[in-house]
């Protein structure tokens, strides 16, 4: 429930930018949308991972900074999916956001499962 809150909330921060956002050329506009939603989302996603998903008790010190570096190349990667998909098909861009937040999602709970909020014995810690 936690992934899909924070999927839902990336998806409508990005796309109720994308409204206001003259639309022009490339895909600056849509990528930089994309970008503030993940902002908003982190929030949502860290904390509601942390507590409910994981139900970890790894410090902040330690787990933030893991989630943050899960989480950036968890943005790259969907940056990277948004890119692709918007200049290889004909899509609206909120397709292209669909598509780069469900990718980058299966990245970002797959390694916090594994290294961010795993046991310290697990981990390697």
């Amino acid at each position: 429930m936690v992934g899909i809150a924070a999927a839902l909330t990336h998806f409508a921060v990005a796309a109720s930018l994308l409204r206001f956002v003259p639309a022009g050329p490339g895909t600056g506009p849509v990528l930089l949308a994309n970008a503030c939603g993940f902002v908003v989302a982190f929030f949502v996603s860290y904390h509601g991972q942390r507590r409910w998903t994981f139900r970890s008790s790894r410090p902040h010190g330690q787990s933030l900074p893991r989630y943050l570096a899960v989480s950036v190349t968890g943005l790259a990667i969907n940056e990277a999916v948004v890119a692709l998909v918007l200049r290889q098909f004909a899509v609206l861009p909120v397709v292209a956001l669909a598509a780069g937040i469900g990718v980058a999602a299966v990245w970002t709970f797959a390694v916090s499962r594994s290294w961010v909020f795993s046991t310290a014995e697990s981990a390697g810690a």
